[in-house]
């Protein structure tokens, strides 16, 4: 009787960590944004070099705005999160 109470016990403890392991991973995909690890605000700051050229067209736009919008296009999810 001793003997069936302890397997009892390990394989209660086997399915709750396996449960609890399941829900982790099944979770950890919702976890991260469209950017990833990347706080969205702190991504659209990084875009502050563009600010003058996209609100009045005929400014000039600089080396550093193209070469971060090129950066993000590689990410369209999170540059529509930024927008």
């Amino acid at each position: 009787m001793e003997t069936q109470v302890k397997y009892m016990w390990v394989v209660v403890f086997v399915v709750s960590m396996s449960i609890a392991g399941l829900n982790g991973v099944e979770a950890t995909h919702d976890y991260y944004g469209p950017c990833g690890k990347h706080d969205i605000e702190k991504e659209a700051q990084k875009l502050s070099p563009c600010t003058y050229a996209a609100k009045y067209w005929r400014a000039p736009v600089s080396e550093r705005c193209c070469a971060i919008i090129e950066k993000k296009l590689s990410n369209p999810g999170c540059l529509c999160a930024i927008l």
